[in-house]
């Protein structure tokens, strides 16, 4: 029995031991660039020209919403609506403290089930919501994990 056990053992390593011939038959290499136009990434696929009393300078984020365009600017103080001719008119403007009011947009997304818009203002640490008109609906709190910088630019 116990030859039949180290005869099995020393056959299982000389098995294992063995080199197994790999080949491989090719190689695809997909070179990366190392950087890329902004045409490469998007395509235009229409311009329009904005007018109105005031329109943005700078266009911080930019969301479709149905027929429309809504713009957060560069500054991060103004939410503007623009419809398909491109007439701009200012949405939300309510920098400050007090209920309603921001001190600076973080980020802007809406909601399309009800289009609702929904701010977030980190500095104050908080959500707001807005009726698609842009009249203030209401605010909630956020769990404050840190400090965060002054400016996010």
């Amino acid at each position: 029995m116990n030859r039949i056990f180290s005869f099995l053992l020393v056959l299982f390593i000389v098995i294992s031991c063995q080199e197994k011939e790999t080949s491989v038959d090719k190689v695809l290499i997909t070179p990366t660039p190392n950087s890329a136009e902004i045409v490469d990434l998007f395509k235009i696929k229409e311009v329009i020209q904005l007018s109105g009393k005031e329109i943005p300078l700078g266009v911080y984020r930019a969301l479709v919403f149905r027929s429309d365009y809504i713009f957060l600017d560069q500054n991060k103080e103004i939410v503007w609506k623009s419809n398909k001719k491109g007439s701009v008119r200012k949405l939300i403007h309510s920098v400050g403290d007090g209920p309603g009011e921001y001190q600076e947009i973080w980020d802007l997304s809406v909601n399309p089930k009800n289009g609702e818009l929904i701010i977030l203002d980190r500095k104050s640490s908080k959500l707001l919501f807005f009726l698609e008109s842009g009249l203030f609906k209401k605010e909630l709190p956020i769990k404050k994990e840190y400090e965060y910088p002054q400016s996010h630019q």
